[in-house]
This record gives structure tokens, C-alpha cells and sequence, in this order.
């Protein structure tokens, strides 16, 4: 019990009640947050990619390959994602034992006609965007790069908007 008269805390209630709400509406917003935390692998994924289907941009036939070489389907579109590209991925996952899709389109625009388009079908395989230099890990990292960041953000919203179909 506070040994205080009624007069000398009564000019600084408004302050206590203020800073008591804000410490409550914090805790409830933090309790609603996560943490993404990155780790790096110990070693070197192994294994195929069977059941998988990539979409890769035509200007990067090493990872076509990469990932042909582990089995994927791969399916080879422009740089930019359109409707005949959609065409092709809808052919190539119409199969049956699709386990996921890997996206490897290099801009958020091409990567959001993908999803808009269907070809990635709500209940299917889910779809993974895979990115490299979207955001710094580290301290050494170079600057993120704006197309490949566009990319990550648009996977952080489908992973809200679309858990059925975002891997």
C-alpha cells in the first residue's frame, strides 16, 4: 500500500493510464508478430527433384539445366510471366504426383500473373519462389536487390493471402 495522499497523485494519473494503455496495446500487437530467422544450412541439400515443376526465365539456362539435371520439369518461359507461359505450366503440372511448383521469375509483377493466373491451382502443389539477394542476412551482405526484394514481399503476402497455395 502507497502511504500517498489522493492530492499528490492526482496530476499524474493521466500519464500512468496513458503509458498503462500503450504497454497493453504493445504486448497484444507483439503477441499477433513473428520473427523470421535465417539459418544457415550445415550442408548441401541431396536428393531429386522428382514431382517438381520449375519455372525458369529464359535468360538463365544454367539453372534450367540445374534443376533438369535433378529432375524437375522445367518449364521455360520469357523473363516476363503471360498468358502462354501460364499455358505451359498448366501442361506441365496437369499430371499427377506434382509435389510443388519452384518459381525462380526474377520480378514480383511476372511472379503475381503467376499466381493470378490459375495455373497453380488452389488444393494443388504448393508453389515456392526461390530468391537470391532479396534482402541482407548478414552484415556483409551487399544491398538487396529492388527486383528480387519485390519478389520476396510478394511471397510474404501470398503466405498470408494464399496458405493454401504458397509453399
Amino acid at each position: 500500500v502507497l502511504a500517498v495522499e489522493a492530492e499528490q497523485v492526482a496530476p499524474v494519473l493521466p500519464a500512468l493510464t496513458s503509458w498503462r494503455q500503450r504497454r497493453r496495446e504493445q504486448r497484444e500487437q507483439s503477441a499477433l508478430s513473428y520473427e523470421t530467422v535465417w539459418q544457415p544450412l550445415a550442408t548441401r541439400p541431396t536428393g531429386t527433384l522428382d514431382g517438381w515443376t520449375a519455372v525458369v526465365p529464359a535468360g538463365d539456362p544454367d539453372a534450367a539445366g540445374a534443376l533438369a539435371d535433378r529432375g524437375a520439369v522445367v518449364v521455360t518461359v520469357p523473363d516476363a510471366y503471360d498468358a502462354a507461359s501460364a499455358e505451359l505450366l498448366r501442361a506441365a503440372t496437369s499430371g499427377t504426383g506434382l509435389r510443388g511448383v519452384l518459381c525462380l521469375l526474377p520480378d514480383a509483377p511476372s511472379g503475381l500473373r503467376l499466381l493470378a493466373s490459375g495455373a497453380v491451382a488452389e488444393g494443388s502443389a504448393p508453389l515456392w519462389a526461390l530468391t537470391r539477394g532479396a534482402v541482407a542476412v548478414g552484415d556483409t551482405d551487399a544491398a538487396p536487390s529492388p527486383a528480387a526484394a519485390g519478389v520476396w514481399g510478394l511471397g510474404r503476402v501470398a503466405a498470408l493471402e494464399l496458405p493454401q497455395v504458397w509453399g
